[in-house]
């Protein structure tokens, strides 16, 4: 694992392979082990870097909002293009591509094209389809309420529900074996924050700027969303689509949330197609997988 410093804030990544640099960035809540296999079929082709922006989203010392999170990812893609010959994509999921369209957003030249996996919406809090979460975001504000919640025997449900968006380890772990019971106090306190910080950056933002400024996104873009994904509201994916002037979008059927762990051959196969198209222009059109 190697790792650099961007503005006081030091950023572990993984490097594999050789060739146009393709950067991977997982989700809020994620790990870069989210993008493990795609990551491994990808560096055939491609020089493949994915980061770990846990210490970003979460800062522990101090929060950082979603504006500063873009200025720091910037600097960081800024060590892969050095100049404007040097080819950067990128590729996300949920929130981390969020921060890909947002950088797109606001220095266009630094990269060539962007993927984006279920990607989170401007204005994400209003856009929460499934009631669970919705209340725990909602309710985030108030910490101790959530710690309440998740030690209580009501926190067996909603753990449930949180390994379905985010991919916490021990938390899918417990699931699959079916001994999600009441949560321990360092693992309520440890939920809460990641909780809170959600809430917190979603609160302080002004989401309107960056919806506004969609439309002008100038690198192709291609948007891959599951057709079971229940996080956002109906048609959420396909109206983000219609907003970018250069759009492909691949819908891949009775998938969900998190689509490089749950379909990374699918998503290697379009990545790969994407990446190595030498079209400039792209066609709105829905690829059914």
């Amino acid at each position: 694992m190697k790792r650099t410093e961007i503005l006081s804030h030091i950023i572990q990544y993984r490097e594999v392979g050789d060739g146009p640099t393709v950067i991977l960035v997982h989700g809020y809540g994620g790990t870069i082990y989210d993008w493990d296999e795609v990551a491994d079929n990808l560096s055939k082709n491609f020089r493949v870097i994915v980061p770990n922006l846990s210490s970003i989203y979460m800062d522990p010392h101090r929060p950082l909002s979603f504006s500063q999170q873009v200025t720091i990812f910037k600097e960081f893609i800024k060590l892969f293009k050095k100049n404007p010959k040097d080819i950067v994509y990128l590729a996300g999921g949920s929130y981390g591509a969020a921060l890909c369209y947002a950088l797109a957003i606001e220095d266009g030249n630094l990269i060539d094209r962007i993927a984006l996996l279920n990607p989170m919406p401007p204005h994400p809090k209003e856009m929460i389809r499934n009631k669970l979460i919705k209340t725990l975001v909602e309710t985030a504000r108030f910490a101790p309420s959530i710690r309440m919640l998740l030690m209580s025997p009501a926190g067996k449900i909603a753990l449930k529900y949180i390994q379905k968006f985010f991919s916490v380890p021990w938390v899918k772990s417990a699931a699959n074996k079916n001994r999600l019971s009441r949560v321990s106090s360092r693992k309520a306190k440890l939920i809460t924050h990641v909780v809170h910080r959600f809430w917190w950056i979603n609160s302080v933002e002004d989401w309107s700027i960056w919806e506004s400024r969609l439309a002008y996104i100038k690198v192709p873009v291609h948007l891959l969303w599951g057709d079971r994904d229940n996080l956002f509201i109906d048609n959420t994916y396909v109206r983000l689509s219609e907003i970018f002037p250069a759009c492909q979008v691949t819908r891949i059927e009775g998938a969900r949330h998190i689509l490089m762990k749950e379909r990374p051959e699918e998503v290697t196969k379009v990545l790969n197609k994407f990446f190595s198209s030498q079209e400039q222009q792209l066609n709105k059109v829905i690829y059914n997988q």
